[in-house]
């Protein structure tokens, strides 16, 4: 079924997720021997990123919990397609993943609470991440301290729904993005494809999933509310 579907997504003029210049940049420096991520292109239906979720940066203790291989086994789409029903709600936890093969998490903290700014805000390392309790390392913010780089279409990673996340540096407005610059789900079409942007402001990197995620992750809860509004009172 997800075959047919991606063959007819194909015919009616929807392209791959990701382009081949996006699929290059999935790569680790080699200077941190444990940070791997590799992308299988061969399943005709999707894409399965592999990485251990190790940063490709230094990472220091923030909180009692180390950083550890995730061994991550992750399928996106191949040729995404728009939620057109209903946008996607945003899993506690991971939305996607950098080129690096870190997570990317949501913009909330286990007690439903913004994880980055207020009394509610989490406490990150001079990279911008921290661990889990079940050591993985991930991101609620932009890592421009160690991964990004602040460059013109920067690209940062793909979301679970195999939408290219890109940093807030658009060449095609010749200056930064905010969050009142793109839609509910915190994206935009640029020459007639979908890409996420992250941004200094909430919700960061998504606030919902503006295309149909191929598989939940397990043990994670999904939430609609309050992750796709910054009126939610928790911001």
């Amino acid at each position: 079924m997800l075959l047919i579907s991606a063959i007819t997504l194909g015919i009616y003029g929807f392209i791959d997720s990701l382009t081949v210049t996006e699929l290059s940049k999935f790569s680790t420096s080699g200077n941190f021997p444990q940070s791997t991520v590799r992308v299988d292109t061969t399943p005709s239906d999707r894409y399965l990123i592999y990485a251990s979720g190790i940063p490709d940066h230094p990472w220091e203790k923030v909180n009692p919990n180390d950083a550890t291989n995730q061994n991550y086994n992750i399928s996106i789409p191949k040729i995404p397609g728009y939620n057109n029903r209903a946008h996607g709600c945003v899993p506690m936890g991971m939305i996607g993943i950098t080129r690096t093969g870190v997570a990317i998490f949501n913009p909330l903290n286990v007690d439903l609470g913004n994880a980055v700014e207020g009394e509610t805000r989490e406490t990150f390392d001079s990279c911008d991440g921290h661990p889990t309790n079940a050591g993985s390392y991930h991101y609620h913010k932009i890592p421009d301290s160690c991964l990004y780089k602040g460059e013109a279409d920067e690209f940062i990673g793909v979301a679970l729904d195999g939408f290219p996340i890109y940093g807030p540096n658009a060449s095609d407005v010749n200056g930064l993005l905010t969050s009142t610059d793109v839609d509910e789900c915190h994206g935009r079409e640029v020459n007639g494809v979908y890409r996420y942007h992250a941004t200094e402001t909430w919700p960061y990197f998504l606030g919902c999933f503006k295309g149909v995620v191929l598989e939940n992750l397990p043990g994670l809860q999904y939430i609609c509310e309050p992750a796709n509004k910054a009126s939610s009172g928790i911001h």
